[in-house]
């Protein structure tokens, strides 16, 4: 079961454990898709994402769309 935790002074509530997706296009599209998946699926719904990682944004609006 996935524990969250209020985020700063806001009423959002995170999931301890985020993906951060920086090593994302080292592994395969479709093995980085269902890891998403997978992450969503058991709670995560916190995920970081930059510029520099070279389309990661695009994998995680793929797994969400999925």
């Amino acid at each position: 079961m996935m524990t969250y935790r209020r985020l700063g002074r806001t009423n959002l509530r995170v999931s301890v454990i985020g993906f951060g997706t920086c090593q994302l296009r080292m592994v395969p599209e479709q093995r980085a898709i269902d890891t998403l998946t997978r992450g969503f699926s058991l709670g995560v719904n916190i995920v970081h994402t930059a510029p520099d990682y070279a389309g990661a944004d695009d994998l995680v609006a793929e797994a969400v769309r999925a």
